[in-house]
């Protein structure tokens, strides 16, 4: 196996098991058409299985709604005394983009590979369309290749909105796109997938919430609106 930038590249466990599933099935397919005399797989233990995903509890989802907001109040005000430096105004920027990120999870829980390639454009109000997503890095429609209305809270609609006027204010030049999470305040790129992820999970450790502990089927936190959670 080649290396990538000096380390070997890896596999999640989910992905092992499910390329074991697919191999697993072809060949038992090519035994049932006697295509194979035997099962070469029939005595191999399969790899682990993944663990069951899980979302974070109500009180897990509050406290990571208020550390958010707490990382924003904190930047603003560094901002506040030198608004003319860039590290601070790209703290900000991501201290905002991390409130966003949490404050839809808890209200919608779309799919995180749908989150990262959500646009201002998007949104009509509070109702915000799902129609494209990230697989293995390229942009495309969603997995059923149908759109998907979402009624958003008027506090995570208002956090949208709020959110895109701060980078303008930070960014007096017109926009070059209107990616909602983007790297930089032009807004001109979509984060990847695997980064928006990897900004969940630092948040979640930095707010003592370092892994969900609840079971369900949601990706990152249970589908609640965030205004109930913050309560």
């Amino acid at each position: 196996m080649r290396s990538v930038g000096g380390k070997r590249p890896g596999a999640s466990v989910s992905t092992v098991w499910a390329r074991w599933l697919v191999l697993r099935s072809a060949v038992a397919w090519a035994v049932g058409e006697d295509l194979l005399r035997s099962n070469p797989l029939g005595d191999m233990r399969g790899p682990p299985r993944p663990e069951p995903r899980k979302h974070y509890c109500i009180a897990e989802v509050r406290r990571l709604l208020r550390f958010a907001e707490a990382n924003v109040a904190s930047a603003h005000t560094a901002l506040t005394a030198a608004p003319r430096s860039l590290r601070r105004q790209r703290s900000l920027l991501g201290a905002e983009q991390g409130l966003l990120l949490v404050g839809l999870a808890a209200d919608s829980a779309p799919v995180g590979a749908s989150f990262a390639v959500l646009r201002l454009a998007d949104l009509e109000g509070r109702v915000l369309m799902i129609e494209r997503r990230l697989s293995h890095g390229v942009l495309g429609s969603t997995k059923s290749g149908r759109k998907r209305r979402l009624t958003l809270d008027r506090t995570t609609s208002s956090l949208i909105y709020n959110h895109v006027d701060s980078r303008q204010l930070l960014c007096p030049e017109p926009p070059m796109g209107d990616w909602l999470f983007a790297p930089k305040v032009t807004r001109a790129t979509y984060m990847t997938a695997e980064a928006l992820s990897h900004k969940f999970r630092r948040l979640g450790i930095a707010a003592a919430s370092p892994s969900p502990r609840c079971t369900g089927s949601a990706m990152a936190s249970p589908p609640i609106l965030w205004t109930r959670a913050s309560r």
